[in-house]
């Protein structure tokens, strides 16, 4: 592993950069050590910030080995290291065995994990994986409000949001001037291209028998599609925690500041063919 380094803005401090390079060490002993293996199931969900991953993780602790974003002060900055491409294949690998080890988990809700999903997908050739989706134009104001409230974060997460939205190149367009005078918000096209991205790169790495594609506003419903997909019983799952994730304040009115038109014109432009194919 290479020297710590600045990592979309985030640059570990000494003492958390040496227990990087420590975990990472472990990582490549644990690798060989027999797996003690009791879950009944290992799914994953991995749609996108605000699709619904909050609810999936609560919807199931009442029964199972069940968390949303565990480990997330360990896990953004190795996540960080992958994207910045300082680990090898095999160095991946083993930190991600060695977080699984950790965690042991039935289910875990992470959408940062997206980013690694093939890789999940061949190390765990029995996991399922469960992707929220949720239409962009209000995926798009939920998302920018989430982004405003990261402002006091940590930052970490701050670096995260800018390996999603700052690999983009579009430049801010005069109809959404307001969105440049806020503290790193991106351009619209940078949120949805990266809605697509996500969405994507999930559809396409993992095998559609290992994948069940739900619809944010059909989680609650679909309580039965989940636990037969799972192969567990639906009373099992708590529905009256699908929404334990929601936050309804809006700090920051989207469409009162940037027109909804201009905005469905993006969504056309760069989303287009996904949503038609996911939202029918």
């Amino acid at each position: 592993m290479k020297p710590a380094m600045n990592l979309y803005g985030y640059s570990p401090k000494p003492q958390k950069a040496k227990l990087m390079r420590k975990q990472a060490f472990w990582a490549s002993w644990s690798q060989f050590l027999p797996m003690q293996n009791s879950r009944r199931f290992q799914a994953y969900c991995v749609g996108l910030p605000r699709s619904g991953t909050h609810s999936l993780g609560y919807m199931f602790a009442a029964h199972y080995s069940s968390q949303h974003e565990p480990m997330d002060d360990d896990t953004i900055p190795h996540i960080l290291r992958f994207l910045a491409g300082d680990y090898s294949e095999g160095q991946w690998k083993a930190l991600l065995r060695w977080r699984d080890r950790q965690l042991g988990l039935e289910m875990e809700a992470s959408h940062y994990l997206h980013h690694t999903v093939s890789v999940l997908a061949e190390l765990y050739p029995e996991a399922k994986f469960i992707h929220t989706v949720r239409e962009p134009f209000s995926w798009l104001a939920s998302e920018i409000n989430q982004n405003l409230k990261t402002r006091s974060a940590t930052l970490k997460w701050r670096a995260l949001e800018r390996a999603r939205y700052g690999r983009y190149d579009f430049e801010y367009e005069p109809e959404e001037t307001a969105l440049k005078t806020l503290d790193e918000i991106w351009p619209v096209s940078s949120y949805l291209s990266y809605w697509r991205d996500h969405n994507e790169c999930v559809l396409k790495s993992v095998p559609a028998d290992r994948l069940l594609v739900l619809r944010t506003q059909d989680i609650r419903e679909s309580i039965d599609k989940i636990a037969e997909f799972l192969n567990i019983s639906p009373e099992t799952i708590d529905v009256s925690a699908s929404r334990s994730g929601t936050n309804p304040s809006k700090d920051f009115d989207l469409y009162a500041h940037v027109s909804p038109d201009f905005v469905r014109e993006k969504i056309d432009r760069h989303c287009g063919v996904l949503v038609q194919k996911l939202f029918g």
